[in-house]
């Protein structure tokens, strides 16, 4: 039970750290690369956090949000920036996705939102 206290409160540390990058103006691609990569490190964090289903689940709500965070990020840039960006910033998302996806399926049940706003992002 400690664990599970611990573990949430870690992972809602991440998200409001990660929220407040948000208001970080991203004006370049490298400074929107860098601050997407800062989001990535923190869900990186997050997914290692998941060893049951409650922290499944915390854990999929931290990784929504931050990946929400990414996703304004990218917003703030002209659209042949966001491509230039993703080019950037592809192989940290794919070692994301392939760390979600060595979860067991029953865990990775209560990620799946957070997985398929990953993948969808920067398309």
């Amino acid at each position: 039970m400690r664990n599970l206290v611990i573990g949430t409160l870690a992972v809602f540390t991440l998200l409001f750290a990660g929220c407040s990058e948000s208001g970080a103006a991203a004006t370049t691609p490298e400074t929107a690369a860098t601050a997407i990569k800062a989001i990535f490190s923190k869900i990186g964090t997050a997914a290692a956090t998941v060893k049951d289903e409650a922290t499944a689940k915390t854990a999929g709500t931290t990784i929504g949000g931050l990946v929400e965070t990414a996703k304004a990020t990218l917003g703030k840039l002209p659209k042949d920036a966001i491509a230039k960006v993703m080019g950037m910033i592809g192989g940290e998302k794919g070692k994301l996705l392939e760390t979600l996806g060595k979860l067991p399926a029953n865990l990775q049940t209560h990620l799946k939102s957070a997985i398929e706003k990953l993948t969808a992002l920067g398309k």
